[in-house]
């Protein structure tokens, strides 16, 4: 029986490789985001203390 509840762990159970290729590219954006706002606080703190 086809639910509601089941359909996306279907679904994602069902396309491997769509499943990893999203989970990494979700990590990469993560990743980007946070390495992208530890540069700009960086830089900010570098032109408080010059």
């Amino acid at each position: 029986m086809l639910s509601l509840s089941r359909l996306p762990w279907m679904n994602l159970r069902g396309y491997p490789v769509r499943t990893g290729t999203l989970i990494l590219f979700s990590m990469l954006m993560t990743m980007t985001i946070f390495g992208g706002t530890l540069v700009v606080q960086g830089i900010e703190h570098g032109l408080r203390t010059a």
